[in-house]
């Protein structure tokens, strides 16, 4: 068991921690990576102790441990909705062939998430988003 954020969490048997682990890691380290599974796992617990079950188990599973690392995600089961609905708008808009939308408040910094469009335009990533 580890002990993150004020609390225990033996990651060995936690959902979010399993599928965290069938996915190639993109951290520099395996303590980053493990410290970022604590966080999902961590997470995971908050949100379930508030009543958040039934929004966890709207979110489609590939993207859900993914989100639970997500800072903003500390244990706000609203914060994390309004990530996946995000992540969401950006996957159908970018099978379209289109580039997200500014209004969709995803990613949650409003800057980075305007550079990212910006660069996604610059590179047509659209167009071949589409097209694969």
């Amino acid at each position: 068991a580890e002990s993150y954020g004020g609390g225990r969490v033996d990651a060995g048997e936690d959902v979010a921690a399993r599928q965290l682990g069938v996915r190639e890691s993109l951290l520099e380290s395996e303590e980053q990576e493990a410290e970022a599974r604590a966080r999902a796992a961590v997470n995971m617990s908050r949100m379930l102790a508030s009543g958040g079950s039934d929004v966890l188990k709207r979110i489609p599973e590939d993207i859900l441990p993914l989100l639970l690392r997500l800072p903003s995600a500390e244990g706000d089961v609203e914060a994390l909705k309004r990530s996946a609905e995000g992540v969401n708008a950006w996957k159908d808009n970018l099978a379209r062939g289109l580039l997200p939308d500014v209004d969709v408040e995803w990613p949650e910094d409003a800057t980075f998430r305007e550079a990212l469009i910006e660069a996604l335009g610059d590179l047509d990533m659209a167009r071949f988003t589409r097209r694969f």
